[in-house]
């Protein structure tokens, strides 16, 4: 796992799993119950627009590996 936490308190996370020989599934979570603003993160929409960010982030890890 690859984690760290933000100033603010909110958390990122890279879980590496394993799968076989070739293939490691990542797992890449934003954990927003630990902020010290957890409001200001929500109106800001914080949580809806990180989790497009990681299906952008994930979408592009996979094409670096699979070139």
């Amino acid at each position: 796992m690859i984690a760290w936490r933000h100033f603010s308190g909110h958390r990122w996370r890279y879980r590496l799993e394993p799968l076989d020989e070739d293939r490691t599934r990542v797992t890449e979570t934003f954990d927003w119950s630990t902020a010290r603003t957890p409001r200001l993160l929500e109106w800001m929409r914080a949580p809806q627009k990180n989790a497009r960010a990681i299906e952008r982030t994930l979408e592009r890890l996979k094409s670096i590996v699979d070139a």
